[in-house]
């Protein structure tokens, strides 16, 4: 159980530094979109979106694999 325990903590890990990168993306495409001409402002903000929706997935991977890891845990 230690071995799943730990790779449930190793995938809820990784899950968080994806959450990370998307916000970081939304954040720079957000700012793209101040800058941008007319005909790219919504593609950047359509990227924003896209990135700020996986980033919220990859925050409730990484709940589940915790929960998971402490199911794990109480084993």
């Amino acid at each position: 159980m230690d071995r799943a325990r730990r790779a449930h903590h190793g995938a809820a890990a990784r899950h968080d530094d994806a959450r990370q990168a998307h916000l970081r993306a939304a954040a720079a495409h957000e700012q793209a979109a101040l800058h941008a001409d007319a005909r790219s402002v919504g593609l950047h903000q359509d990227a924003a979106e896209r990135h700020r929706d996986a980033a919220l997935r990859h925050h409730q991977a990484s709940l589940d694999e915790q929960m998971l890891e402490e199911e794990d845990t109480r084993r």
